[in-house]
């Protein structure tokens, strides 16, 4: 339909805008965390050697700053979470509007707030974080790391500079793992946004199409949900899907409510070498991998998935189960031994 072919355009460029966003939301917390450390390393006491009660008071001492640091650059980043929504709801407000002949509502603030309380990410296939709890287990991970460094110190016998150096060091992966987080933190704060608006406009838009990124980096359970389009967008699974998540969700408009436009839509693809590639917009990835070298799929899937894939034996959703989780080559063996066998054969 032509409404949808457009919206999905706008919402394709505006992830590109997204993504740019969310790089300097990363860069923001990696900047935060390191000098959460640098405070951190600061409060060893400059001693020779760090006796049993300097290491209690020290350790006391860590728990306590990195708590109250890590809590402040959380509710900095819900805040500005939370100001991002309103600009997302804008955007929303507009594409509908402007590529249909709708004329849509915009949810309360109150609403949209609750939902990015309360809605979970389920970034694991056993459990689901909402947006605080996961800024909060990050800090309590992330103050034990500390603390542990302090401890093994102790324990070499190192000196209060090693032991600050120490801490120090851990700047590269809770640098890295607090990028992680915001970007996980921005996809879901722009579907819970759309979330929201679909809902206060379900008389217009009652499904949503799930759009995965055209690349080698695509995981498999969003290289799977890719072009399929679900009919409840309170029950049915919404990005982001796993940790670094690129993937978004596009409006399905009634048919009543389409402008019956002739348009034609692009995607981008990233294929070998880094290749950027405009594609038909309807392009699903199974279809787009299917095309790309046996090398590149292979990069994508591993060797022997992508011979079941390249001859058709089983599609890229028979790789993962419905909670995203991949199953191993021994469970996919076990779940269907003929397919093996005549792969093997």
């Amino acid at each position: 339909m032509a409404t949808n072919d457009e919206i999905e355009d706008a919402i394709l460029r505006h992830q590109i805008m997204l993504l740019r966003y969310a790089r300097g939301r990363e860069l923001a917390a990696e900047a935060a965390i390191f000098a959460i450390l640098e405070g951190a390393a600061g409060l060893v006491p400059a001693k020779d050697v760090l006796t049993a009660s300097l290491v209690r008071s020290l350790i006391d001492d860590l728990m306590a700053y990195y708590n109250e640091r890590v809590g402040v650059w959380s509710e900095n980043t819900i805040n500005e979470m939370e100001r991002f929504a309103q600009y997302e709801l804008d955007f929303n407000y507009k594409t509908l509007n402007n590529f249909s002949n709708i004329a849509a509502e915009v949810p309360a603030d109150y609403d949209v707030k609750i939902a990015l309380g309360t809605n979970v990410m389920q970034l694991e296939p056993t459990r689901g974080y909402t947006m605080r709890q996961a800024l909060s287990q990050f800090g309590a991970t992330k103050a034990v790391q500390v603390v542990q460094a302090v401890r093994q110190g102790v324990i070499a016998q190192q000196t209060s500079q090693a032991i600050s150096a120490a801490i120090m060091a851990l700047g590269g992966i809770q640098k890295r793992q607090a990028a992680t987080l915001t970007r996980t933190i921005t996809n879901h704060v722009a579907t819970q946004t759309r979330r929201a608006f679909m809902a206060q406009n379900k008389e217009y838009v009652d499904k949503y199409k799930w759009i995965a990124t055209l690349d080698d980096r695509t995981s498999l359970i969003c290289a799977s949900r890719d072009q399929q389009i679900f009919d409840d967008i309170d029950e049915n699974p919404k990005p982001p899907a796993h940790f670094n998540c690129r993937s978004t969700i596009t409006f399905v408009v009634k048919p009543e409510f389409d402008l019956g436009l002739d348009v034609k839509t692009n995607r981008p693809s990233v294929g070998p070498g880094g290749k950027v590639k405009l594609v038909d917009s309807q392009t699903s990835y199974a279809s787009w991998l299917s095309r790309q070298p046996k090398a590149f799929q292979e990069n994508v899937l591993g060797v022997t998935r992508a011979k079941l894939f390249r001859r058709g034996l089983l599609s890229l959703d028979r790789f993962v189960d419905r909670s995203g989780q991949v199953y191993t080559l021994d469970e996919l063996r076990q779940q269907e031994p003929l397919i093996f066998e005549s792969l093997d054969g």
